[in-house]
C-alpha cells in the first residue's frame, strides 16, 4: 500500500525538522565548551604531583631558544643594560641562561663590565637530577657571584609576586603557560612582574596542533586560539615571531602598552590528557566582569 502524497509530504517535513535539529546540535557542540569534564582531584595536589613526576624536555639550551624566538630575542639579550634581569619561567636545567653567562664570562673585560650586573632567574618545579656536571658547576659559580638564582619546588601560581624579580626579559618555553589550570592567573602574574611598558619583553611558544592547542571561549560566543585572544586585549602588544622550531610550533612576543595591564578572568572548562595523565589540550571560558574590575 503506497502512502498518499499528503502523508509523504508530512514525512518529508518531519525528516527535514529532525535533520535541522541534528545539525543545530552538532554546531552547538562544536562551538560550546563541554562544561563539567574536569575531574575534582585533578585541580588539587594530585595534578601537582603529576607535573612533578612527568618527564619533560628540560635540556633546551640557548641555541634552542634562539631558534624558537628568532633574531629579535637574540638582539634583546645581547643588548641587556646594566642591572637588567631575565626570568625564565619553566627553565628546566636552565641551560639557556647558563650558556649566556658562560659566554659573557669568556668575553673581554669591557664585555664583563657592561653585563656583570645583569641578573638571571630560573623558575621550575625542580632542578633536574639529570643536569650535566658542566651546567651544575656553572650554576654554583654564577650563584656565588650573585648573577644567577634558581627558584623551584612550587607552581608559579603558588609563588608570591614579591619572590619573583621584576623582569626586563621574560621567557616561557613550554613552561607554566602550557600546563597551568589557571591561565589568567599566570598571564596576569607575568604582566605584574614585567618591569616597564613598551620596554620589557616577554617571549613564549605555543602549539598550533589541534592535539595540543589552548582555546578560549569568549563572552560573545567566539572560540579563539590563545595568541589571537591576547591580541584582543587593548593593553597588550602581541607580535608573532619567525620561529624555526620543529612541527606546528609558533612563537610570539608580548609587551605591555600601559603600566597597569590585566587580562580577563578565565575558567577551565575542558581538557584532554595524554597517557601519562598530563593535560595537553585545554579550553578556557571568559568569566563575566565583576564590579571593581
Amino acid at each position: 500500500m503506497k502512502a498518499s502524497p499528503t502523508i509523504r509530504l508530512k514525512l518529508a517535513c518531519w525528516v527535514t525538522v529532525f535533520a535541522l535539529a541534528a545539525i543545530s546540535t552538532v554546531t552547538w557542540a562544536l562551538n560550546e565548551p563541554r562544561v563539567g569534564v574536569c575531574e575534582a582531584g585533578l585541580l588539587g595536589p594530585e595534578y601537582l604531583q603529576t607535573l612533578k613526576e612527568n618527564i619533560f624536555i628540560v635540556s633546551r639550551d640557548f641555541a634552542a631558544y634562539r631558534a624558537a624566538f628568532g633574531s629579535g630575542f637574540l638582539q634583546v639579550v645581547d643588548h641587556m643594560k646594566s642591572q637588567d634581569s631575565w626570568v625564565d619561567f619553566g627553565s628546566g636545567e636552565a641551560r639557556a641562561q647558563l650558556d649566556v653567562l658562560k659566554a659573557r664570562a669568556q668575553g673581554g673585560p669591557a664585555e664583563r663590565a657592561r653585563q656583570d650586573k645583569n641578573r638571571l632567574f630560573a623558575l621550575a618545579l625542580n632542578f633536574p637530577d639529570s643536569v650535566p656536571a658542566e651546567y651544575l658547576a656553572l650554576r654554583k659559580l654564577f650563584e656565588r657571584e650573585g648573577r644567577f638564582e634558581f627558584l623551584g619546588g612550587r607552581l608559579l601560581e603558588e609563588i608570591p609576586d614579591s619572590e619573583i624579580e621584576l623582569f626586563d626579559i621574560g621567557t616561557d618555553y613550554f613552561g607554566p603557560l602550557t600546563y597551568t589550570l589557571d591561565l589568567s592567573s599566570v598571564l596576569n602574574k607575568y604582566l605584574r612582574r614585567m618591569r616597564a611598558p613598551k620596554q620589557s619583553h616577554f617571549f613564549t611558544v605555543f602549539s598550533e596542533s589541534t592535539d595540543f592547542a589552548t582555546m578560549i571561549y569568549t563572552l560573545d560566543g567566539k572560540r579563539l586560539p590563545l595568541s589571537q585572544w591576547l591580541q584582543n586585549c587593548t593593553c597588550l602588544e602581541i607580535s608573532p615571531l619567525s620561529s624555526q622550531g620543529a612541527g606546528k610550533i609558533s612563537a610570539f612576543e608580548m609587551q605591555k602598552r600601559t603600566a597597569v595591564c590585566q587580562v580577563p578572568d578565565l575558567e577551565l572548562v575542558e581538557f584532554r590528557k595524554n597517557v601519562r595523565g598530563l593535560i595537553v589540550w585545554r579550553a578556557f571560558r571568559e568569566k563575566p566582569a565583576t564590579a571593581g574590575r
